[in-house]
């Protein structure tokens, strides 16, 4: 059974915005999977609906058989904004993944059971930075903070890892850090991973499988050495060619910028 599904989904916003056009997709359980596409593309509405953030207008979702809203912990989300709470330590922020199974008066303040506050400890190990736990939010780099939240996610113990660019404020090396402590962590807890990113070095560096979304549907669909640059071409410029697109990708297949 795919650890994700979706078939024929399609999510139209108002009377006539379509951000999803059809989409069908079967994730394996494990899969490490980057969505890429310009802005506007529906790599995010792709994301909330996988994690029952919204309903698809029509079409089907299933995350291990069930729909994303029966699916609950299982998933984890790492967003672009962090969000943390800038005056707690990082392992108090981490710890606020585990908020579904923890009564909201301990957790208020600030007081987790003994299991989840080894989760969190664990789970900033795995982020490379457990040395840092007890430091402030408020006080760490963007890079930092962004693992912090990886860490959050983690703390679920979810089966299914999605992360809506969660690099994309970052500089090219807290990036990559942040890339490869994601990558890692899916490895070694075998997650299956879904994360959309807008810069092509690094989605080559880290994916394992990509699919392009290009108005709403799948315009490719494939492993690394099938990401070309025709293929990024495509998904970003479609028919009408790099001089007509306003959303170029921000990142080539030989450089930092383009």
């Amino acid at each position: 059974m795919s650890a994700v599904s979706l078939d024929d989904v399609r999510k139209v916003y108002g009377s006539d915005t379509v951000a999803l056009d059809g989409v069908s997709l079967d994730v394996d359980p494990g899969e490490f999977v980057v969505l890429l596409g310009p802005s506007g593309a529906g790599k995010s509405t792709l994301l909330r609906a996988l994690n029952g953030l919204t309903a698809p207008t029509s079409g089907q979702i299933a995350v291990h058989g069930d729909p994303p809203a029966e699916a609950g912990s299982d998933v984890g989300m790492v967003f672009q904004e962090h969000n943390l709470v800038p005056s707690m330590s990082a392992v108090r922020n981490a710890a606020t993944g585990a908020l579904a199974r923890t009564s909201l008066p301990r957790s208020a303040l600030g007081a987790y059971p003994a299991d989840v506050e080894r989760a969190a400890l664990s789970a900033l190990d795995t982020v490379g930075l457990l040395d840092a736990a007890g430091q402030r939010a408020g006080s760490m780099s963007g890079g930092q903070k962004q693992r912090v939240g990886v860490a959050r996610a983690l703390v679920q113990d979810p089966d299914v890892l999605l992360a809506d660019e969660p690099v994309a404020s970052l500089d090219p090396r807290a990036a990559r850090e942040v890339m490869r402590y994601l990558h890692t962590a899916a490895g070694e807890r075998d997650l299956t991973t879904v994360v959309s990113l807008h810069q092509i070095n690094i989605a080559r560096e880290f994916g394992e499988r990509f699919v392009g979304l290009r108005d709403g549907a799948v315009v490719f669909d494939g492993p690394r050495e099938d990401l070309t640059m025709d293929a990024v071409d495509a998904i970003y410029y479609g028919e009408e060619g790099r001089d007509d697109d306003p959303d170029p990708p921000v990142a080539t297949l030989g450089g930092e910028t383009a």
